[in-house]
């Protein structure tokens, strides 16, 4: 009987260990996003200040104001793609913070609980 729960508590101890460091690398991996939606938060910047300029140009002669709208158009659309992009991969990111609490928390409780629980039985 000793034996067979000690054998047990030896699974719950790597299954712990597993979990921290699923958590862990759902941080690493929460990290990589959020540099990679702040090098895109610069661009679609960036590329909004430019659209802005040319429509904030042009807009002294209307026609040549509505050739820039058409011109910046499918600009103004990939700009607004690229925020929606950067809103989901954010929500991403979160979710994948949330995910490495709660897996480095379970990971954490389950080893410290097989550790006690293996030494007491």
């Amino acid at each position: 009987m000793i034996k067979e729960q000690t054998s047990h508590m030896k699974w719950y101890k790597i299954i712990g260990i597993l979990l921290i460091l699923l958590g862990i690398s759902s941080f690493i991996g929460s990290y990589y996003i959020r540099s990679q939606v702040d090098q895109g938060k610069r661009k679609v910047k960036k590329a909004q200040s430019a659209v802005n300029a040319a429509n904030s140009a042009a807009s002294g002669n209307a026609t040549l104001y509505f050739f820039s709208r058409t011109a910046t158009g499918p600009i103004q659309n990939q700009i607004n793609d690229g925020k929606k992009d950067i809103a989901y991969f954010q929500s991403v990111a979160n979710n994948l913070d949330i995910a490495g609490w709660v897996l480095v928390g379970t990971g954490a409780f389950l080893t410290v609980w097989a550790f006690y629980k293996g030494r007491r039985g």
